[in-house]
């Protein structure tokens, strides 16, 4: 059992009322669950970089606009192994708007040589349990998004 935590970053795309997610399946019931996009932070590198360098890897797409959002520390038990992670999250923009103009992106992990699918979903997927969003303290931190952005309009 590894005794390490984990740091990543994460970070939050909007399209209109859609948010950037890639999909995982339980091991167990096989239901779909989504996270947004993000990785692991090298030892030494801002959490920052750490997006942009993955959002480089997995999608070859530039991003601006960061805006930290805060940290979710997430204790979750998967494949029968207890994890412990803490999330940078970040809000961001893409620099190319081709990212918006489709569904699905398809992305790259390096770390395992696989090919997967990110999806645009609409928030209220995720804010009416529809679709299942982890780490659970997502929902609350896309809702105080949802009331900024709502406020400053």
């Amino acid at each position: 059992m590894s005794t390490a935590i984990k740091d990543k970053a994460l970070g939050i795309f909007w399209n209109e009322d859609k948010i950037l997610v890639s999909e995982y399946h339980n091991p167990i019931t096989n239901e779909p669950f989504y996270r947004p996009p993000g990785g692991r932070i090298d030892y030494g590198e801002p959490s920052s970089a750490a997006l942009i360098r993955e959002m480089d890897e997995e999608l070859s797409a530039e991003i601006t606009n960061l805006n930290f959002l805060g940290v979710i520390e997430n204790i979750y038990e998967y494949k029968d192994k207890l994890s412990h992670e803490n999330l940078f999250l970040y809000q961001a923009d893409f620099t190319e708007s081709k990212m918006y103009d489709t569904d699905d992106l398809e992305a790259f992990e390096y770390t395992d040589d696989r090919k997967f699918v990110m999806k645009w979903i609409h928030i209220d997927e995720f804010l009416s349990d529809r679709a299942k969003l982890l780490p659970e303290e997502l929902k609350s931190v896309l809702q105080k998004e949802i009331l900024t952005v709502s406020a400053s309009i």
